[in-house]
């Protein structure tokens, strides 16, 4: 993702102006540091007149309270603007962000967020709200291809018309038959390149060489797809896919995610989404995943799912290349995910609403034989029995603690969030 954008004005009284000058300009680099490129003044605005004319979208405007004796330039100022009035401990900061507030809530005019420290950290608000809408900039355009038949593609199209609306997102319906023709023309000499190169330090345990060279003739077959239709992200529904061919995606949708695209399981349009949110975020692959388990006395959760980007694996543990669990048939693969923190999202759209875990990866490849191939253990900082009555099923899962930026994209998106 580009450097997200902030416009900072830092305001001062004129009796003020010396002793708001090293406050102003430590504002500025703590959100430097933070990883936003930001505009506006460098000294501090005492009058109106020295604002700055904005000519260009910012992903955030901030008013930085320098020094006290400055409710009254910041509510003309700040009037009808959706802006963050950040204060700190010093120099009678926050009294006049407080006065500036009350003031702005008698005219009508106030639209803002007051946030507060102690310049010791770019205030994680400020950097969560660039992050949103630089994100939500992003997301507009992207392209999601569902590959079915008529059948899938009148299912998706409640979820295509509402992640749309919602996000910005194109939604791009492949017919099946184009899948099998790209299929049918990939050489076997390629597919067993493919083999060899990804699956070089894996561990194969049940697949025959047949099933993992139809398997990465359907990945080539699916990234060309990928490619020619500037795809940023490709779906099917697995299981019935895999009753027309005897092949499951997973093998595929795992050698896409560490290409850089994103292949996303059963169809799942919404977990679609999420993951070019991650993908935007971070640069890097995220995970699909079943919620399977709540242990409510140790407060944890276990999540599983047939497949992951093998470039989240830990260092110096091996890949098991298995057979489907819930088939027995075809490949999937057993990644044994990084033991860090990570946030996961589960995003419904009737209604809409977003819960939003972040938790330690505690375990993983733990060799359940009741569960799907790749499995996590992870301990929730929140209340876990709250999963029960408030998520879905598909979690999305990112590196990370994403929590904040997340909850503003579903701000601004106008989704309910439940945070565990």
């Amino acid at each position: 993702m580009e450097q997200p954008t902030v416009l900072v004005a830092p305001v001062a009284s004129p009796i003020h102006v010396e002793r708001a000058i090293e406050p102003s300009k430590r504002a500025r680099e703590l959100l430097q540091e933070a990883g936003l490129k930001v505009f506006g003044p460098d000294k501090p605005v005492t009058k109106i007149e020295e604002f700055p004319v904005i000519a260009e979208e910012y992903d955030a405007m901030v008013f930085f309270v320098a020094s006290g004796g400055t409710s009254e330039l910041i509510k003309t100022l700040m009037n009808n603007k959706s802006a963050i009035l950040w204060a700190y401990h010093e120099n009678n900061s926050l009294p006049s962000a407080l006065s500036a507030r009350e003031r702005l809530i008698a005219l009508g005019g106030w639209k803002g967020t007051i946030v507060y420290n102690s310049l010791n950290a770019a205030p994680l608000e400020i950097v969560a709200e660039a992050q949103a809408n630089r994100l939500l900039r992003n997301l507009k355009g992207l392209r999601i291809g569902v590959i079915g038949d008529e059948e899938d593609f009148s299912k998706a199209s409640t979820d295509a018309e509402i992640l749309k609306m919602n996000f910005g997102v194109e939604i791009v319906c492949l017919p099946f038959d184009k899948l099998k023709q790209e299929w049918s023309r990939i050489a076997d000499r390629m597919a067993d390149f493919v083999v060899k190169e990804r699956l070089v330090k894996a561990e194969v345990v049940e697949p025959s060489q047949k099933d993992l060279v139809k398997s990465a003739k359907l990945y080539l077959a699916l990234k060309k797809i990928v490619v020619d239709e500037k795809l940023d992200a490709v779906t099917l529904d697995c299981f019935k896919f895999l009753k027309r061919t005897g092949c499951t995606p997973c093998l595929s949708f795992a050698c896409l995610n560490d290409d850089g695209f994103n292949g996303v399981c059963e169809a799942d349009l919404r977990a679609a989404v999420v993951t070019l949110m991650f993908r935007v975020l971070t640069g890097h692959p995220s995970w699909v995943s079943n919620l399977v388990q709540i242990d409510k006395t140790l407060g944890t959760i276990a999540c599983a799912h047939c497949t992951a980007a093998m470039s989240l694996s830990e260092p110096g543990r091996i890949t098991r290349v298995r057979t489907h669990f819930e088939s027995g048939l075809s490949v999937s693969l057993d990644v044994p995910l990084m033991r860090r923190l990570a946030t996961l999202v589960n995003l419904q759209i009737k209604p809409l609403k977003m819960t939003i875990i972040v938790g330690e990866v505690i375990d993983s490849q733990m060799g359940h034989l009741t569960i799907c191939r790749t499995q996590a253990k992870i301990k929730p900082m929140g209340d876990v029995s709250r999963l029960l009555e408030d998520t879905g099923n598909h979690h999305v899962l990112a590196y990370g603690d994403w929590s904040a930026t997340l909850a503003q994209v579903a701000k601004r998106s106008g989704i309910t969030v439940v945070k565990v």
